[in-house]
């Protein structure tokens, strides 16, 4: 003997197209349909089979479906941690991972000089091109004994400066110059 069905299972926000029957034959077929701003997801139809209905669908509402389809773009466009910037770094923590269209901001070390755009951005999977560090300008003490020369306004042994700035020298203590004065800045 066939097994019938008895009425199709309840689905929440959803119910089926016809008014429902107390027992249906196998093989019978329904088809469901979500209440406004819900969305079907899974087959519409379900069918009778030896007693028992196939899988009922769900309905999931509209703005949840949509960020579902969101994310699923989003997961595809997120970025990795932002490139390493060589005497630089960015300002926060690093995360593992960054949302479509997240940006940071990058710092250099002391003394170096921050060349092209301080934020970058993440963009369809990669970030937008870093920016560089100019290195520092170092002159060192044997710098200054070798050409016989210190500093004009210091009477520091080492000197950092950024990329940029002017430095000016005199000659030592018993010693001309012989180069040019605008040699000497």
């Amino acid at each position: 003997a066939e097994r019938k069905c008895g009425p199709p299972p309840h689905i929440d926000s959803g119910d089926i197209t016809i008014l429902p029957l107390v027992v249906y034959a196998l093989g019978s077929s329904v088809e469901n349909q979500c209440q406004s701003y819900y969305v079907l997801q899974r087959n519409r139809k379900i069918t009778c089979s030896d007693g028992t209905w196939s899988e009922p669908p769900k309905c999931l509402h509209r703005s949840f479906h949509i960020l579902l389809d969101s994310e699923k773009i989003y997961a595809e466009r997120k970025c990795g941690p932002p490139p390493h910037i060589d005497s630089g770094d960015i300002t926060i923590l690093p995360l593992v991972v960054y949302a479509l269209g997240s940006s940071v901001e990058n710092q250099c070390q002391s003394y170096y000089v921050l060349q092209r755009n301080r934020k970058i951005t993440c963009s369809d999977g990669t970030w937008s091109e870093p920016p560089k560090c100019l290195h520092r300008c170092v002159v060192k003490e044997e710098t200054l004994k070798k050409y016989n020369i210190h500093f004009k306004w210091s009477g520091e042994k080492i000197l950092y400066s950024t990329s940029g700035d002017h430095v000016e020298f005199v000659c030592r203590p018993g010693y001309d110059n012989v180069s040019p004065l605008s040699a000497f800045r």
